[in-house]
């Protein structure tokens, strides 16, 4: 792998059976640890992926990036998450949406220290602060600041 990545740190630990699409477009901290099965999708020739330091990811994530998606130093993602920055367009219901292609990407940046449970979606444009905690299956629409809880669909802040 990190003849193949853009950037890669010291001590990547790598589970099977991940499909990684443009190699390099993706730069990976120190100490990242990602599980099983997992599924890099870039939807543009202009995504980046940027992987901090001590990071862990686990089985089953799947993230699709048109612009920017950064997650932070020592964050920890549980299985079977999905991150995207961006949307399919919908802006002509006459019109099948696979034929309108994508939205414009909004930057998801998910901050240092944070934690995000298991089966939860995170969407475009959502920037987390640091230490943030994101429930199980929680659909996160918003930002949200450092500290927060967020559990829920739609997401809401409880702490």
């Amino acid at each position: 792998w990190s003849r193949r990545l853009k950037k890669v740190g010291s001590s990547l630990r790598i589970g099977s059976g991940w499909n990684i699409e443009m190699l390099g477009s993706v730069y990976l901290g120190d100490s990242v640890e990602l599980g099983r099965l997992g599924w890099i999708s870039f939807t543009s020739s202009a995504g980046v992926l940027k992987i901090g330091s001590g990071c862990y990811i686990g089985n089953f994530f799947l993230c699709s990036i048109e612009g920017v998606l950064q997650i932070e130093d020592e964050v920890m993602i549980s299985d079977r998450v999905y991150i995207g920055d961006a949307n399919h367009n919908y802006s002509d219901s006459s019109v099948s949406i696979i034929k309108q292609g994508m939205g414009e990407s909004s930057t998801v940046i998910i901050g240092t220290g944070s934690w995000i449970g298991v089966g939860a979606v995170i969407l475009p444009g959502v920037v987390l602060g640091r230490n943030c905690v994101i429930g199980s299956n929680a659909v996160v629409t918003k930002s949200y600041p450092d500290y927060s809880v967020i559990v829920g669909n739609p997401a809401v802040r409880i702490k």
